[in-house]
This record gives C-alpha cells, sequence and structure tokens, in this order.
C-alpha cells in the first residue's frame, strides 16, 4: 500500500508518493519536483535615454553618455573628440601619439630640441580624454545622469582596436616645404592631404615663389653653392652630393625614400660634421640628432630605432670608428623601406615606425658595405694639410644659416619648385631605382642646373667595401693562374703554397723558399684562413659557395663538374648581360 508523507511548514503541502517515479521533467525544469509559487512580476524600469544629445560645456568638450552595449559607438565619439580637441593627438605606425618638443644630443653633446612623438598609454590616453570630452553615466538611484571619468576599458580599446578615426600623422616639418605632388605647403598646422604637421616655433619665412623660372632656380642655387665654398671637395660630384643634402632635408617628408649621405675623409677635422651640421641646422634651426654605429648589430638598432620612433627629421652618424663597416639588414632595410616593424628587445611587441628621415653617416676612410653602394651617396673631403684642425675658414656657414635661415629654406624650394614648373625635364641618366621620385626632383635639378651627378659617387662607395675588395683580388689572382680551366679547392691551396726550390728540409716538411704565388695566397688567406698565413680548401669551398656567380671585375667564379667527388670550380669571364 502506498505510504504519504507530509512536509511541514510547506503551503502548499507537497506529497512525496514512494512507488513508481513521475515522468522526468525536461532538462532545466523543476516542474513537478518543488512547489510552485506565485511570485509577484517586478517591472523594470525603463532605460533612460536622452532626448537629444547634450550640449558642449563651457570648454566645449563634447559630452559622452557611456552605456552598456554601446563600446563601438562611444569610442568612435571618443576619438572623433580626440581629433577636435587640438591636444596633438594622432594615430602614427598603429600606436595612438602626442605629439611633443623631444630632447636629443647633437654630435658636440650640447642638447637639442625637436618635435617628436609619443605613444600614449592607458593612463596618459585617458588623461587626453578627459581633456577632450566630459563623460556621463547614468546614476539609477538619482535617476539622473552624472558625470564621471572615462573607463580605462576605453582606453584600451582605443589603442588596440586596430582602426582609429584620428588623422594619420606622416612626419613634421620644421619649415615650409612642398607636397608629393610639387605643390607648395607653408602654412602652419596640420595639414591633412600630406599628413604632415608643420610647426615652426616663431621662425617667419619669405613666401615661396608659386612659379620659379629656370634662372630663378640658377640664382637661388648660387645661394646655397656659396655656403660650400670652403669645404675641400675631391672631386665635382662630391660637391654635388653636399647640394643634394640641401635639397633633399627640405622636402624629405615628402618622399617616400631618399638615399643616404656619406661623408668622409682620410684625417679629422677636415670638417666632415661641420658639413653635416648645415641640413639640419636648414630645415630644423639645430643642429642633428646623433645616433652611436658601433658595429654591434644590437646596440646600433636599438639606439637608432628610438630616434625613427620619436620622429626624428635628421638623424646622423657621426664619426663611426675606422675599421668599422656600415651596412647590414637593419640600416638597409631603414633606407629601403617606408615603415619597418621592429622588435624591441626583451618582448614581444613590435611597433611600425616611419623611416621618413634624412639620414647622414660621417666618419674618416668610412668603410661602406657593397649592399649599401645604391643606397648611399659619398662626399669625401682632403684638405690636403698634415694639421688640418689649423686651417681658418673665411666665413662661418653654421652662423650664417641661422642668421638667414628662411632665405635659405625659401632658396631650396624655389630650386626644387622651379623642376616642377618645367615639368620635371629628364635627366638622361639611368634612374636610382628605389628612390624614383628624390630621383626626379633632387638629381633631376642638380643635373638640370648643369651640376655634377651626385650618383656618380657610388661607384666609390663599391671600392670602399672589403668584402668586395677580397672578391676583386681573389678572381684577379686565380684566373691569372688557371685562366678559365676548372680546378678543386684542394689543388687552388696547394698551389698557393708552392714555393720556389720547394725541396724537403732535414726538419721535416718543406723548405721555405719565396712564394710561387703570393697574391694567390694573400687572397686565400683573406677569405680562408684556417690559421695564420695557412689557407684551407674546406673554409675555401664554403666561401666560393656563398660568391657563385656574382661578376666583379669582368670575371665571376661558377661551378664545374665534379672532379673524383669533388667539387670544382671555374673562374670565367663575365660581360653584362651574359
Amino acid at each position: 500500500m502506498p505510504v504519504t508523507a507530509e512536509l511541514p511548514n510547506l503551503s502548499p503541502t507537497l506529497q512525496v508518493i514512494e512507488g513508481d517515479a513521475p515522468p522526468r521533467a525536461p532538462r532545466g525544469s523543476m516542474a513537478g519536483t518543488v512547489p510552485q509559487f506565485d511570485v509577484p512580476t517586478i517591472e523594470k524600469k525603463p532605460k533612460k535615454e536622452r532626448v537629444s544629445a547634450p550640449a558642449p560645456d563651457a570648454r566645449g568638450r563634447a559630452v559622452i553618455a557611456l552605456a552598456t552595449g554601446e563600446i563601438a559607438g562611444i569610442a568612435d565619439a571618443a576619438e572623433d573628440a580626440l581629433a577636435a580637441a587640438g591636444l596633438g593627438v594622432y594615430q602614427r605606425g598603429g600606436e595612438i601619439v602626442h605629439v611633443t618638443m623631444a630632447l636629443g644630443r647633437d654630435n658636440a653633446g650640447n642638447e637639442v630640441k625637436n618635435p617628436g612623438v609619443k605613444a600614449l598609454g592607458e593612463y596618459a590616453l585617458q588623461e587626453a580624454l578627459c581633456s577632450a570630452a566630459l563623460f556621463e553615466k547614468f546614476d539609477a538611484r538619482k535617476g539622473e545622469y552624472s558625470y564621471c571619468n572615462p573607463p580605462l576599458e576605453l582606453s584600451k580599446t582605443l589603442m588596440q582596436r586596430g582602426r582609429s578615426r584620428l588623422p594619420v600623422l606622416a612626419g613634421f616639418a620644421s619649415a615650409p616645404t612642398l607636397r608629393a605632388d610639387g605643390s607648395v605647403l607653408e602654412t602652419e598646422g596640420f595639414d591633412e592631404p600630406s599628413g604632415l604637421l608643420l610647426e615652426f616655433e616663431g621662425v617667419e619665412y619669405p613666401e615661396v615663389p608659386q612659379n620659379p623660372t629656370i634662372e630663378d632656380a640658377r640664382i637661388a642655387m648660387n645661394m646655397l653653392d656659396a655656403l660650400l665654398n670652403e669645404f675641400p671637395f675631391v672631386l665635382p660630384h662630391h660637391r654635388s652630393a653636399a647640394l643634394s643634402l640641401l635639397l633633399t632635408a627640405v622636402v624629405r617628408q615628402s618622399l617616400p625614400l631618399a638615399p643616404m649621405h656619406a661623408i668622409t675623409a682620410h684625417t679629422s677635422s677636415t670638417g666632415k660634421s661641420f658639413l653635416a651640421d648645415l641640413p639640419s641646422l636648414l630645415l630644423t634651426g639645430n643642429k642633428a640628432e646623433c645616433s652611436t654605429w658601433t658595429g654591434d648589430i644590437a646596440e646600433d638598432k636599438k639606439s637608432l630605432h628610438a630616434l625613427l620612433a620619436r620622429g626624428a627629421q635628421v638623424i646622423q652618424l657621426d664619426n663611426v670608428p675606422e675599421g668599422v663597416s656600415v651596412g647590414g639588414a637593419f640600416l638597409n632595410t631603414v633606407l629601403t623601406s617606408e615603415k619597418m616593424a621592429v622588435r624591441l628587445l626583451g618582448t614581444s611587441s613590435a611597433p611600425v615606425v616611419s623611416t621618413s628621415t634624412l639620414l647622414i653617416a660621417t666618419g674618416n676612410n668610412l668603410v661602406l658595405l657593397a649592399d649599401m653602394a645604391r643606397r648611399v651617396l659619398l662626399c669625401k673631403l682632403d684638405s690636403g694639410k698634415e694639421n688640418p684642425e689649423t686651417r681658418k675658414f673665411e666665413f662661418d656657414p653654421e652662423a650664417i644659416l641661422k642668421a638667414y635661415r628662411g632665405e635659405y629654406v625659401v632658396a631650396a624650394l624655389t630650386v626644387l619648385r622651379a623642376m616642377a614648373v618645367a615639368g620635371y625635364p629628364y635627366h638622361g641618366k639611368a634612374p636610382l631605382n628605389g628612390y624614383n621620385l628624390w630621383d626626379q626632383w633632387v638629381r633631376g635639378s642638380l643635373i638640370w642646373l648643369g651640376y655634377d651627378d651626385p650618383v656618380a659617387s657610388q661607384g666609390e662607395v663599391r671600392a670602399l667595401d672589403p668584402a668586395r675588395t677580397q672578391l676583386s683580388n681573389l678572381l684577379q689572382s686565380w684566373h691569372e693562374l688557371f685562366g678559365s680551366t676548372n680546378v678543386r679547392c684542394r689543388e687552388v691551396v696547394a698551389a698557393a703554397s708552392e714555393r720556389e726550390g720547394s725541396m724537403p728540409s732535414a726538419e721535416g716538411g718543406w723548405s721555405t723558399g719565396a712564394l710561387r704565388n703570393p697574391g694567390l695566397r694573400d687572397a686565400l688567406v683573406s677569405v680562408a684562413a684556417a690559421g695564420p698565413d695557412r689557407p684551407d680548401a674546406t673554409k675555401l669551398g664554403y666561401y666560393c659557395k656563398s660568391v657563385e656567380g656574382r661578376p666583379l671585375g669582368g670575371l665571376k667564379l661558377v661551378r664545374g663538374p665534379d672532379v673524383q667527388k669533388s667539387a670544382s670550380w671555374i673562374v670565367m669571364e663575365h660581360t653584362d648581360g651574359k
């Protein structure tokens, strides 16, 4: 007989009956297992909505209401408020940045101030948002909106959303300049078409002529050329390279890419750093900020990246130590890419930086790697004096530029603007690939006005590369001995080790007569040494693979047929196109 159990203090009474279990209720339902109560319905108050957008406050700040589920619209409104507030907040390289005056050091160690950017962190961005807008949220207890701070979640959203309505900052101009289309830009403030921010720091500039003639350009170029009269240039195209520095400086921010300028001399106190300061004095009124170049890849990369990230307009690699090669993958990328992502040491962060800077290197007997040849213009100085520091300049170009900077800026722009008005007459030279706009503007202007081609110096850059010299010596000495026959590396090493009158010595080994092929021996030791004056066939084999097919001096090294299961090599004559 079924047993009934009554549960006290429950109304209505819930009875649990032993025996057959009732059907299982659907998952998530408590029907049939717990008592059913009449629960009063609580009416939710309607969400407080504003009938119209609130008016800006007395400071002109927009009012942004915070509401759950509206983060996209709130973020858009916040970016619009930042852009309209004139706080110097922009987007650059995927980051939200603030324009500031950055402190740097020139080649004399003196402090210089130039405009720069700094990425805003979440708290700094929160402060900027407070300055740009008033934020409010609905207070349910009071039944009205109350002012509040923008939440940090909003700052993080703006920093990480991957898109932005903020204006894109391409770079700075501390003087009037030309846009990429050749039009004149001489009004202070942010220029949206070019993305340039013009800040003249109180300096007044003469008006840039809109339609100068070639005669106007010649007069302006003579004015710039006179600044260089006392620098001891070795060849005319070295002087052209120096003039290229001045012309490139005033439009560098509008050029996608520009070659680096390298200034070298045999001795100190010849005027290298003095000459390197002129384009920066012309552009910013200050000497150039300096970055170290020591040959330590990690340190050089860190130093140069910091200035690029800050937006430096001119960077000088000052007094590169003798014997330290200038070049490498990082510097090549800086000179051939408009933007680059650099992974910061010790982090997974890889911010994108702009490379729109005028890069200058100075040093005694500069060594430039061969892969820099098409990226560099060389300017060589030689005073011809044993003690050049005693040489006295009759006038001071630095003082002249500081006193009449506006006139010289307009002179440089007159040359380039005249070139644009003339329709960029073709200079008749093979273009410098990768630097097309620079080639058209700067190089074209110099040749148009009768100056030597500054690109002519690139042949000298190739000659300065020690690796190129080593390969050239090896190809020449190898070809002189073996012609275009195929030989194995061990045979080349053996030939380089042969001596006159070689015969076994009493102590063992061979007598030490004069080397039969000293040129080949020196060439092998420079590229494949296993010890002092001892070339190694295995190392030579690896070297041959690394330079296979590279033409130099009318010769190139190619692989021949295997001989007794060993690779053989042939140095054969080469002509361009074959």
